[in-house]
């Protein structure tokens, strides 16, 4: 595989890691997209990006009718406890790797839209 083609990937499988992406029609004319994402505001980003693409490809503006963002991932308290943890039993040089409760999809935006 040449390098030119792996360096293409990069930015694709980056952009995978950031946020997953559903968008699926609901009653009325509306629809739903639904993101998770590592971040609330970078979920909101995503869908907010992914929302204007679907209408602009349509040839449409877009209207919002309701969002909810929420975290969805482990307690915060017990990922804190069992990072502390975690941490104790690892010997320096491993400390880079702290903290694996963290995911990708720890945070969940729901928005629901219509393209006009």
């Amino acid at each position: 595989m040449s390098k030119k083609y792996l360096f293409s990937l990069v930015p694709v499988l980056f952009s995978m890691s950031c946020a997953t992406t559903r968008i699926f029609p609901i009653e009325d004319g509306n629809f739903k997209i639904v993101i998770h994402s590592a971040t609330e505001s970078g979920g909101y980003d995503k869908a907010l990006g992914d929302i204007k693409s679907y209408c602009g490809d349509r040839g449409l503006s877009y209207e919002v009718m309701s969002d909810i963002g929420e975290y969805v991932g482990v307690d915060r308290s017990v990922k804190a406890e069992v990072s502390a943890s975690d941490n104790l039993s690892r010997d320096e040089r491993d400390l880079r790797h702290a903290d694996t409760l963290d995911r990708k999809d720890d945070n969940r935006v729901t928005i629901t839209f219509h393209c006009k």
